[in-house]
């Protein structure tokens, strides 16, 4: 008889996870039994029954890994983290689904990552709110986004920190960009990810320095890479799956008028 789902077997040592014949999940049992040999636990696991607030609660204010089984969380609000090293790490990728009807009145992102270190893994985004903000928002220093799927957003990620890292993910629909490095953002990496001919653009602001945008596949359509000349950007047609006439150097605004 086959198994849907983890069994946890405790004995006097460790805990022991036995998954079903599913490659991904015996994967993530891997990582998590990997994770329990060094520290000592599992970690919290969050299902549906549990608020994000509940789950983040339960790491006592400091960084840590919260396990989320597949599911869906309703988002009726727009919560803002601002723990350091915090990671959210999908059980089952793309079958954790953050979720914000079009009933909600909060046109914020759902979630802002404004604690240094902090992680979305696997984790499925819709946003049914019109001229919502980007689905993911983050301020601070050396987040990271990978794994994870926009499937219905109004915007993907918006990056306004230093040191990101967007990888591996799928951008289906966006009305605005799928992913945006705005303000004075820096020194981050978009790399091996999918974005659909309604997915949305790559945008980075004029101030935006030191961003690699490298090995992405873009749909054709209205799908773009902008961006900003001599701010030591990486990027290009020969550099990514992308048509070369998708690729739109723009130049700084000049300063002081004139």
């Amino acid at each position: 008889m086959s198994t849907t789902g983890p069994v946890y077997r405790r004995g006097n040592k460790k805990p022991q996870v036995i998954w079903s014949a599913d490659h991904k999940l015996r994967t993530m049992g891997r990582q998590i039994e990997s994770s329990a040999g060094i520290d000592s636990g599992l970690g919290p696991i969050v299902t549906p029954m549990m608020s994000i607030r509940e789950a983040v609660g339960m790491l006592g204010g400091v960084g840590g890994r919260l396990f989320f089984t597949e599911g869906v969380w309703v988002f009726d609000e727009a919560i803002t983290i601002d723990i350091p090293d915090i990671h959210f790490l999908s059980t089952s990728p793309g079958k954790t689904i953050f979720k914000r009807p079009s009933t909600s009145t909060s046109t914020a992102s759902i979630i802002t990552l404004s604690g240094d270190g902090a992680i979305l893994d696997g984790i499925r985004f819709i946003d049914k709110v019109s001229g919502a903000s980007a689905a993911v928002s983050c301020t601070s220093t050396r987040p990271a986004i990978k794994n994870c799927v926009f499937e219905d957003v109004q915007k993907g990620i918006n990056i306004s920190g230093a040191w990101a890292s967007i990888r591996d993910c799928s951008f289906l629909t966006s009305q605005g960009y799928a992913i945006e490095f705005s303000g004075t953002a820096s020194n981050g990496i978009i790399t091996g990810n999918i974005i659909q001919d309604t997915g949305g653009s790559v945008y980075l602001g004029d101030d935006v320095s030191g961003v690699s945008v490298v090995n992405n596949v873009l749909g054709g359509g209205s799908v773009v890479v902008s961006y900003a000349v001599n701010q030591g950007i990486l990027t290009g047609s020969a550099l990514n799956v992308i048509h070369r006439d998708q690729v739109q150097e723009r130049s700084p605004p000049s300063i002081g008028g004139g």
